[in-house]
C-alpha cells in the first residue's frame, strides 16, 4: 500500500455557524491525500453482486474492490476534544452517521424477511492498516428550533472507542402490505478506537442466505415494494358526520377518478385514540385499503401520541396505518388530514384540491415557479447547499423557475416572499428554524402565520409545500403555519395559501428530514410518482438507503405529516 503525504498539516480557518450548529468550514484546506490500496491502474472503487447458491437455495454475494480513499484533515474543535480528525472519502461508498460513532464507509441492501431469515458469511481477504487516524465522528447537532442553552453536544469519547466487532449489521424495517422488509449494512472496514488504527479489507466478500428459499435482496428498497399489484383505491375517510357534507364535492371528483370512497363517521367508533388505530386494523384486515384521510384537528380527531427522541409525546398518525405489529414502522397505507376546525374550513381545502387538480386557474404561470428558503447555518451541508440540491430537480426536469430566499441576503423577507406567492408558484421548500406558527430563518424578520393573510395573488397557483423545520406541521388548531397555510382564505372565490404540507410535529433533527425534502424533489423530478402521497412514502423509503440510523429515520417517520389529501395528482408539475 503507497501511502501519500498522510497527515500533511495545512492551514484551515473556521466559521461559526449562527444559532448552536457546528463551529466548522475548512477554507484553504490541503488537497486530499490519497490512499491506495493495489497496484493497478483502475483507481475505480467497485461493488457487485452476484447470484450464488447453497443447500439448494439462490443467495447473493457481494464483492468489494477497493482501490482508493481520500483523507482530509478536519479541523479540530471544542466539541471533539484533543486530537487531530480525519474525514475519509472512499467513493461510490457513503458514510455512517450514527452519533459519537466514526464515519465509516458503507453499503446497503434491502431484503425480503425478517434479521432472523438471513446467514451471512464474510471473507475478509486481505487487510491494509491506517494508523494513528482519528475518523471525524459525528456530532449530536441541536434540533431545528430555536429553544435557548440548545447547543451541539460533546464527543462521548467512549461510544467513540467502543469497536464495533461485526462486519455487518441487519435492521428490520416493517412490513409493506404483507412484504417484510429488512436493511443489511455492509461494511469494508473496522475501527479500534484505543489504539487508533483503521483496518480497511479491499477484497471483502459477504455471502448471504435466506434460511428457507431463494433470497430476494437489492440496493433499491422501492424494487420490493412492488406497489402497482399491491395498491388499490379504496379510499377509506374518517371524521365528524357534520363535515361530511362539505367533503360532498371532494368524495364525488374522487370518485369520477376511479376511488372507491367510504366515509366513517367519528361518532360510531368511539373517543380514543386505541379506538381508531382498532377500526382502522379491523378495516385493513377486511378490505386492504391503500388510502385513507382523516378530517379535524387534535382535538376534534383523538390524537395518538408516541415517543420520539424530541419529545415523550409526539403527536403521531404513523400507528394508525402500520398493520404489521409493534416492531412495524412502514405505513401500509397513504394517508392525510384535513386539518379543520368547521365545515368551512374543510370546504376550503376541497376547493383548493380540485382546483390543483383540474389545473383551473386563471394564471398558471405559477406552474414554473418554486420558492425555496434557507438559513444561513448548518454544515455538511449547510442549509443553503441543501436547498440547490432540492431546487436543480424540478429545474431540470420541468424547467420551474427557481426564486430563492437566503437568510444573508437582504430580499428574503415575509413580503417578498408573498410577492412570489401572489404571482403563483407549484412548490415551496423551507429549510431552517421553526416555532410552530412562524420560519424565522429570514434576514429580518419572521415568516409568521399571519402574514398569509397578506397574501393577495387570486386565481394563481398554490404550492406544495415541504418543511424541514419544528412544530410547523403539529396538527393543532393553534395558528400553526402549516394549518394556517392550507385554511387561511379570503372568501369563497379568493383561495389563498398552500394545497398541501407536509412537516413535523414536534422538534425535529437536522439532517434526517433535510436529505428526506431533497430524496422527494428527486424523486419527483425523475417523474416516479403520480400521487403526493405515494411521493411521500417513497421519499421516507429512500431515507432508509441515504441514512444509516434507523432510530432517526423511524423517528422522521413519526414526525412527518401531511396535511392534505395523499391522493393528491402530481400530473400538473409535469405539464
Amino acid at each position: 500500500m503507497e501511502k501519500k503525504n498522510y497527515l500533511r498539516g495545512f492551514f484551515p480557518s473556521s466559521f461559526f455557524l449562527q444559532f448552536f450548529t457546528l463551529l466548522i468550514l475548512l477554507s484553504n484546506q490541503a488537497l486530499p491525500e490519497t490512499v491506495y490500496f493495489d497496484q493497478s491502474r483502475d483507481l475505480t472503487n467497485r461493488m457487485t453482486i452476484s447470484s450464488i447458491k447453497n443447500r439448494g437455495f439462490l443467495g447473493k454475494k457481494v464483492r468489494f474492490s477497493l482501490k482508493t480513499a481520500s483523507l482530509r484533515d478536519s479541523e479540530s474543535n471544542k466539541f471533539l476534544g484533543e486530537g487531530k480528525f480525519t474525514d475519509l472519502v472512499f467513493p461510490r461508498l457513503k458514510n455512517t452517521d450514527e452519533i459519537n460513532k466514526p464515519r465509516l464507509p458503507y453499503l446497503v441492501l434491502f431484503m425480503e424477511g425478517k434479521p432472523s431469515d438471513f446467514i451471512i458469511d464474510v471473507r475478509e481477504g486481505p487487510s491494509k492498516f491506517l494508523t494513528n487516524i482519528l475518523p471525524r465522528p459525528n456530532l449530536k447537532l441541536p434540533c431545528r428550533c430555536l429553544r435557548e442553552g440548545d447547543d451541539i453536544e460533546p464527543l462521548d469519547r467512549g461510544v467513540y472507542e467502543d469497536e464495533k466487532q461485526e462486519l455487518y449489521d441487519i435492521d428490520y424495517l416493517g412490513d409493506f402490505r404483507g412484504i417484510e422488509i429488512s436493511r443489511v449494512k455492509l461494511y469494508p472496514s473496522r475501527y479500534i478506537g484505543r489504539s487508533k488504527e483503521l483496518i480497511v479489507y479491499p477484497k471483502i466478500e459477504f455471502s448471504i442466505f435466506d434460511r428457507s428459499k431463494d433470497i430476494m435482496a437489492t440496493h433499491e428498497v422501492k424494487d420490493l415494494l412492488t406497489m402497482d399489484p399491491l395498491i388499490n383505491k379504496k379510499f377509506v375517510v374518517l371524521g365528524p358526520e357534520r363535515f361530511f357534507e362539505a367533503l360532498d364535492p371532494w368524495k364525488k371528483w374522487k370518485e369520477q377518478q376511479g376511488f372507491e370512497v367510504k366515509l366513517v363517521s367519528l361518532e360510531s367508533l368511539g373517543q380514543a385514540a386505541k379506538d381508531i388505530k382498532s377500526f382502522f386494523r379491523s378495516e385493513y384486515k377486511r378490505d386492504a385499503f391503500s388510502w385513507a384521510l382523516l378530517l379535524g384537528h387534535e382535538e376534534i380527531m383523538p390524537t395518538n401520541y408516541v415517543k420520539t427522541d424530541s419529545h415523550d409525546k409526539t403527536p403521531s398518525d404513523l400507528d394508525y396505518f402500520t398493520m404489521g405489529g409493534l416492531r412495524d414502522n412502514i405505513p401500509d397505507v397513504f394517508y392525510g388530514r384535513f386539518v379543520v376546525d368547521s365545515p368551512q374550513d374543510l370546504e376550503v381545502q376541497v376547493l383548493k384540491t380540485i382546483q390543483f387538480e383540474k389545473g383551473a386557474y386563471g394564471n398558471k404561470s405559477g406552474y414554473k415557479r418554486q420558492i425555496g428558503i434557507a438559513s444561513d447555518e448548518g454544515y455538511d451541508p449547510t442549509d443553503v447547499e441543501y436547498l440547490k440540491i432540492m431546487q436543480n430537480p424540478l429545474e431540470k426536469a420541468f424547467g420551474i423557475r427557481s426564486y430563492k430566499f437566503l437568510q444573508e441576503k437582504i430580499n428574503s423577507t415575509p413580503e417578498n416572499i408573498n410577492r412570489v406567492l401572489n404571482k403563483g408558484a407549484v412548490w415551496l421548500n423551507y429549510i431552517g428554524h421553526g416555532e410552530g406558527s412562524t420560519w424565522p430563518s429570514l434576514h429580518s424578520r419572521s415568516y409568521h402565520s399571519d402574514d398569509i393573510k397578506s397574501i393577495n395573488g387570486k386565481g394563481v397557483v398554490k404550492p406544495i409545500i415541504i418543511d424541514v423545520a419544528c412544530q410547523n406541521g403539529r396538527f393543532s388548531f393553534d395558528n400553526r403555519l402549516g394549518e394556517r397555510f392550507l385554511n387561511e382564505t379570503k372568501g369563497e372565490d379568493f383561495l389563498i395559501g398552500a394545497v398541501a404540507y407536509y412537516g413535523g410535529s414536534v422538534d425535529i433533527s437536522w439532517h434526517p428530514p433535510a436529505k428526506m425534502a431533497v430524496i422527494i424533489n428527486q424523486i419527483l423530478g425523475k417523474g416516479k410518482s403520480e400521487y403526493l402521497g405515494k411521493l411521500l412514502f417513497n421519499g421516507q423509503m429512500e431515507l432508509f438507503k441515504k441514512h444509516s440510523t434507523k432510530k432517526e429515520v423511524v423517528d422522521n417517520l413519526k414526525w412527518y405529516h401531511l396535511l392534505g389529501d395523499p391522493s393528491l395528482r402530481l400530473d400538473s408539475l409535469r405539464n
